[in-house]
């Protein structure tokens, strides 16, 4: 092999591996910071009224989500449990609507799309058990046919949620 067909392909290979390298380290970074705030907000946000009430180690975890953007996306859908307090689960019910149904840059927020979505899996406080298992149901359902419009789990460099119209109907 000649000299210049090593040096190219040595050089293609170390950039392959730094790209690599950078990209695994930046999922491993926003896995670690959205599974600390969840568990963060899970534990201390029962019992809280408001934001303005909120300590600050769950302003801190409301920060990194909402920063995080739709990267935060699955480990919400995730965490959607219908055993969980009412509190988290209408945290994180509202929380995916919002970040699925806010408008890019310039763009209204899809008010439709938002009611639509609010009406099928939005957990309220009389709900039964049978009712929240079925609404975290056809949410883990909605996200399993319609979360790769929302957030690619390999496009971890940006926050921002395409914005698509899913077409939900109502039933």
């Amino acid at each position: 092999m000649k000299t210049t067909t090593k040096v190219l392909l040595i050089t293609l290979t170390t950039a392959v591996g730094v790209a690599a390298a950078a990209w695994a380290g930046a999922f491993l970074y926003w896995h670690l910071r959205i599974t600390s705030a969840m568990r963060v907000m899970e534990a201390k946000l029962p019992g809280q009224m408001t934001p303005l009430s909120w300590p600050r180690d769950l302003l801190d975890a409301s920060e990194v989500l909402n920063g995080a953007g739709c990267r935060a996306l699955p480990y919400y859908v995730r965490s959607a449990e219908p055993g969980k307090d009412i509190e988290v689960l209408e945290h994180v019910v509202g929380s995916i609507i919002g970040f699925v149904t806010a408008g890019t840059s310039g763009d209204d927020p899809n008010d439709d799309l938002a009611h639509v979505l609010g009406k099928r899996f939005t957990i309220e406080p009389q709900d039964s058990p049978t009712v929240r298992r079925e609404k975290c149901d056809r949410l883990q359902a909605w996200w399993s046919e319609n979360g790769s419009r929302h957030h690619q789990w390999w496009r971890i460099w940006s926050p921002a949620c395409p914005r698509f119209d899913c077409s939900v109907r109502e039933r």
